[in-house]
């Protein structure tokens, strides 16, 4: 048996594995972002593509709808703002995981070299351990929390303003768990065009961000 064939097909084998696993999240990736990618330029936006950078999906979302973003203590009409501050905790959120991380090993680090008794080291580490534990955990809970709101409201705006008013509760909080629920509804919505006039709920308005004012789509047509 030649066992550098062998190892040869071994390694196309593994090759091949990776190829195939990297292709499928490419498509995987696209499936998930062409919607909104769709969904953007049905809208009316100059820059649409952004739908295949990371954040740029929930970027779109949050402003496509031309509705007041109100939860209630907080209100805006700058919806891009409310995505800034989405964006913000997102970084927080992971950060505070990394950091609480390599306190952890390195405390574990610290107290092994500089503690001669066995027993009072593994009890400062573990102390250190509960401690890091809690901030951590602890503080990425309270950005979770909040992180989770401002996607609940950010779907359900998007919801309702595809017409898909009597799905937007259950759908937009079940989402907050299952993110499969708002892929299923993206490409219901990528058929149907933006109602931004129903009613009198949503402003039928231009955001712009040099003025920080509306202008109406009749008076930016003009």
């Amino acid at each position: 048996m030649d066992f550098g064939i062998i190892f040869i097909l071994l390694l196309l084998g593994i090759g091949f594995y990776y190829i195939f696993e990297l292709l499928f999240k490419v498509f995987i990736y696209l499936i998930v972002n062409i919607p909104y990618y769709v969904m953007g330029k049905n809208a009316g936006f100059d820059h649409s593509w952004l739908a295949f950078l990371p954040t740029g999906r929930d970027y779109i979302a949050f402003t496509i709808p031309h509705y007041e973003y109100n939860l209630g203590i907080f209100k805006t009409r700058n919806r891009k703002m409310v995505f800034w501050i989405w964006f913000g905790l997102e970084a927080i959120f992971y950060i505070t995981m990394v950091v609480g991380t390599v306190i952890m090993f390195f405390a574990s680090v610290y107290f092994s070299e500089n503690y001669t008794s066995s027993l009072d080291s593994e009890t400062m580490n573990d102390i250190i351990v509960i401690i890091s534990r809690v901030i951590s955990f602890g503080f990425s809970g309270i950005i979770f929390v909040i992180r989770s709101i401002l996607h609940w409201r950010k779907n359900y705006d998007l919801l309702i303003t595809y017409d898909l008013e009597k799905h937007a509760i259950w759908a937009s909080i079940l989402n907050i768990f299952c993110p499969l629920i708002m892929f299923v509804f993206s490409f219901i919505m990528v058929g149907r065009s933006p109602d931004y006039g129903m009613g009198g709920y949503y402003y039928n308005e231009i955001y712009d961000d040099e003025t920080d004012m509306y202008t109406s789509y009749e008076d930016a047509s003009e």
